[in-house]
């Protein structure tokens, strides 16, 4: 894939927050492997996965900011799920520091946990100003990370529009690129066989399938993921709830 997004500047100011996020991360291996405090057994492992974590981010930013229209939507995730473990585990670092390294420790986390805030600030900024194209033939959809898109935050304007005045079709912001009916139609002649089709029960529906499989294919897993959590929520309540009344039970023989 060529690259669509063309902000040299931008990038070398990411790369270079990620890389001293690198050096933060690097720091607290090299101060769990010398052990100079307390440690639980898996304290250094898990200081080495994330510095190896860290390494990847670099990879990723780089190559998202080139070839992906929108904002990484895998590194911005990864940010959003492990900050506020980081915050729990900060808070309970400063805790349980007692002596000068376990202090150091602590606060070259809190560090990293900051800088951390500062790496999503710049991963989440759009960057449709930098790409080269009409953006009137475009929706913001394309171009939006993955807040807008969980909280709708890019229909905003259009909103504000209807609020002043009655829409028009004009108004409206263009399909995306992947609803648009020529793509649609191209994908469907290079899978439509005339030949094939004719006399083939269910022919035409099978096409169709084969030419939409991932639109239809892709929310199944979560689906299936949805459906295995609602069946196991009475049997988890039941287990927590026969747990509680053993323990209830255990705590009033003893007592008596």
């Amino acid at each position: 894939m060529s690259t669509v997004v063309n902000a040299p500047g931008f990038q070398l100011i990411k790369l270079c927050a990620i890389t001293i996020y690198v050096g933060l991360e690097l720091s607290l291996l090299v101060l769990a492997a010398m052990k100079s405090f307390r440690l639980t057994s898996m304290f250094l492992p898990s200081s080495a996965v994330k510095f190896v974590s860290a390494l990847s981010m670099i990879i990723l930013s780089f190559v998202d900011h080139r070839k992906s229209l929108r904002p990484s939507v895998l590194l911005t995730s990864y940010l959003i799920l492990t900050m506020p473990l980081d915050v729990a585990q900060a808070r309970t670092l400063f805790l349980s520091s007692s002596d000068r390294p376990e202090l150091i420790y602590s606060s070259i986390f809190s560090a990293t946990l900051g800088l951390k805030v500062g790496i999503l600030l710049l991963e989440t900024q759009q960057k449709s100003r930098w790409i080269n194209w009409n953006g009137r033939e475009h929706s913001p959809e394309e171009t939006s990370g993955i807040f807008s898109l969980s909280v709708f935050f890019w229909l905003n304007k259009i909103f504000l529009r209807g609020y002043k005045k009655i829409l028009l079709v004009e108004d409206l912001y263009p399909l995306d690129n992947s609803l648009n009916s020529n793509v649609l139609h191209e994908k469907f002649s290079r899978n439509m066989d005339y030949s094939k089709v004719r006399g083939v029960k269910f022919g035409l529906v099978k096409i169709l399938m084969h030419t939409l499989k991932f639109p239809l294919l892709l929310p199944v897993p979560l689906h299936l993921a949805l459906l295995g959590f609602t069946f196991c929520q009475p049997l988890l309540s039941k287990n927590c709830l026969i747990t509680y009344l053993s323990l209830r039970r255990t705590e009033k023989s003893d007592t008596a």
